[in-house]
């Protein structure tokens, strides 16, 4: 549940960064990815997974594409987030 004014957790970098959610552009980009986490341990966990660390040579090899014909919705750290809870 996103809680505006409220702190939240991304990845950035290979990090996990803590800011504030202010409503802008970035926030909601951030949120709209996946890339939004209310508690740290979850952007770590994901961070740390095989399938975050296995990302980009997944789309170079044209496993993770996005096209209108795709189901995926272009959500992409949240799917590994989903990924990891299996």
């Amino acid at each position: 549940m996103r809680k505006f004014k409220g702190i939240y957790f991304y990845i950035n970098n290979s990090r996990v960064e803590k800011t504030q959610d202010y409503g802008n552009d970035l926030d909601n980009e951030r949120y709209d990815l996946g890339n939004y986490f209310l508690f740290s341990d979850e952007a770590t966990k994901v961070l740390k997974s095989k399938e975050y660390q296995n990302f980009w040579e997944r789309v170079r090899a044209g496993e993770i594409v996005e096209c209108c014909e795709c189901e995926n919705d272009g959500n992409y750290i949240q799917d590994i987030a989903d990924w990891v809870e299996e």
